[in-house]
């Protein structure tokens, strides 16, 4: 019985480390994205058109993509063409970079990060919501006037 606790306890731990984070989709904000070595997931809502950074290695997913020596990459993003999701990992520790992708013809900028700990383990974009209209049954009720609120306001 003590083992499962103990088993149990140990994977909340673990699980606890990894985080999941939800953001709105704005063009005009960046996103402050910590990553580390291990892969963290970046999710759409749909399709992504394109992604580029600067100092990156960002490849198809399909094949093994050849970097001549002595190139300083900081990240490692992988996008398959059509897919609403990319994956980025850390390369360098301590290296930040710009990484733009591009949503339904417009750019979303995301600030990476490199941590040794506490990374995100996925960041989910979500369109924002719009609130919806509330139907009345009827008219507000109105504000009842005594003699104490009218000398109220003369006194104002």
């Amino acid at each position: 019985m003590w083992k499962m606790v103990v088993l149990s306890l140990g994977a909340a731990t673990a699980l606890g480390a990894q985080t999941i984070r939800d953001f709105v989709l704005d063009p005009q904000q960046a996103v402050d994205l910590p990553v580390s070595r291990e892969v963290t997931t970046v999710v759409f809502p749909g399709p992504i058109t394109a992604v580029a950074g600067a100092d990156m290695l960002i490849d198809r997913g399909t094949e093994a993509v050849e970097v001549e020596e002595g190139t300083p990459l900081r990240f490692h993003v992988t996008h398959a063409p059509g897919s609403n999701f990319l994956l980025v990992r850390s390369l360098q520790l301590g290296a930040t970079a710009r990484l733009v992708v591009i949503y339904e013809g417009s750019a979303y900028v995301t600030e990476l990060r490199s941590v040794a700990t506490d990374s995100v383990a996925s960041a989910i974009f979500k369109r924002a919501t719009t609130p919806a209209a509330v139907r009345v049954d009827g008219p507000p009720e109105p504000v009842r006037f005594s003699p104490r609120i009218g000398l109220s306001l003369l006194d104002r």
